[in-house]
């Protein structure tokens, strides 16, 4: 594409990005990658990071996976260090501990349960 369709993201390394999504009120992008991170983005703000950095760290490996719960609110992880971890991404901080799988987690995917409050599969 040309050159003005680009938007550069910052501390995304180029070549780094292995997954992205969009929330689902289409106000932030999340882009995990090869250095086990996973960097938050507002897209109505010129791509830059929330208020609190925007990075969200704790995998171990690279992440290759990413799903928003329907609300916009968490987002889960998933990596090549065979975890998935829910993130509030408002307040920037993990929601609880990492979930461990017996090997690379390949796919994640949030719904919202009609069981009262903020429960999530």
């Amino acid at each position: 594409g040309d050159e003005r369709d680009r938007v550069v993201l910052q501390g995304v390394s180029k070549g780094s990005a292995r997954v992205v999504s969009i929330s689902p009120d289409d106000e932030l992008l999340a882009v995990g990658g090869t250095d086990w991170s996973v960097r938050l983005f507002r897209t109505k703000e010129d791509y830059l990071p929330p208020r609190w950095g925007g990075v969200l760290c704790g995998h171990w490996g690279i992440i290759t996976c990413l799903a928003f719960t329907p609300d916009s609110k968490r987002l889960a992880s998933g990596s090549g260090d065979g975890t998935v971890r829910l993130w509030d991404v408002v307040a920037g901080q993990q929601v609880g501990g990492a979930m461990q799988h017996f090997a690379v987690v390949n796919d994640v995917a949030l719904v919202d349960l009609p069981l009262g409050g903020n429960s999530y599969l």
